[in-house]
């Protein structure tokens, strides 16, 4: 069997367990080539989907040649019904996957998260369980279950002798170390939301408002905990213009009057080859591209 694997949206979060479990169990893995995500990038048909995140999530999805495929639910166990929690995409991205196009494999949904010990085996059991063979996935599970701890963030260098320190929010699914090289300028020092644990940035996130989407509280936490550190010297916020709830949560955030810069990813980017350049460094940028064909669509979406 082959499984196939998302690595556009908090893989590094999820990823490596459920790889080596499907692994252990006897799955072939197997990845979308970049070539083929960049050619349905430029399909018509992903045009209505909100944020470019997830047109490039769902152009990775529609270039695997696999069974089944894995899936991260990005707000698995977080309930609302405001800001981000509005955009289906975003509050249960497999199941609109499944529901917004054909499916090109039997699709799996797994936390995109640490799994507490305690309901790591009900969980693996009941995500997996379309593909059967129970003892075998048993047996597979007791062989990787190490890999299921708690993450460990190490604090980054706060401060370099004669730069600025600039800190680098956004929603989870856009801040990386890729996107800082983009975002890099001389005299600058960047640090990013990724580099931070979530789970501590959300609880500072729920001291703002309790009744958002985990994600949304991330930004806001992130915000709110990095504005009190003396070496930051200014907050950017990435924010896609496509995406009506980076739009609101950005409504929310200037409401903490923490004098946050907005920088929208379609004026730094500027086109899909600058996109490209910006998402996980396990991708290899397509060299050649036609000039044509650098056009980025901006789809205005109200939340």
């Amino acid at each position: 069997m082959r499984v196939g694997f998302l690595r556009q949206l908090l893989w590094t979060r999820y990823g490596d367990f459920w790889l080596k479990l499907l692994q252990s169990f006897g799955a072939e893995p197997c990845f979308a080539e970049d070539e083929a995500i960049f050619a349905r990038l430029l399909n018509s048909e992903l045009n209505n989907i909100p944020g470019l995140s997830f047109r490039l999530a769902v152009a990775e999805v529609l270039s695997l040649r696999a069974d089944a495929i894995i899936l991260p639910e990005l707000n698995y166990g977080s309930h609302s019904q405001r800001g981000s929690a509005q955009d289906p995409w975003i509050a249960s991205f497999p199941q609109m996957l499944q529901h917004s196009l054909p499916p090109v494999a039997q699709y799996i949904s797994v936390p995109a998260q640490y799994i507490p010990s305690d309901a790591l085996d009900s969980i693996v059991f009941n995500q997996l369980a379309p593909l059967g063979q129970t003892q075998k996935l048993r047996l597979a599970l007791e062989r990787v279950r190490y890999l299921n701890k708690i993450p460990h963030y190490k604090d980054p260098r706060w401060s370099v002798s004669g730069l600025k320190t600039v800190a680098v929010i956004g929603q989870p699914w856009l801040i990386d170390d890729s996107l800082l090289e983009v975002l890099a300028k001389e005299g600058l020092h960047l640090i990013g939301q990724h580099q931070f644990d979530p789970q501590m940035l959300q609880a500072e996130g729920k001291r703002l408002d309790k009744k958002r989407i985990a994600t949304d509280l991330e930004v806001m936490g992130a915000a709110h905990f990095l504005s009190r550190k003396g070496a930051v010297e200014a907050l950017w916020c990435v924010l896609d213009q496509s995406s009506g709830a980076d739009m609101d949560l950005w409504r929310r955030l200037e409401k903490l009057e923490l004098g946050i810069k907005p920088l929208y990813l379609q004026e730094q980017l500027k086109n899909w080859q600058g996109l490209l350049k910006a998402i996980p460094s396990s991708y290899q940028r397509p060299t050649e591209v036609a000039d044509e064909d650098l056009t980025m669509p901006v789809i205005q979406v109200e939340i």
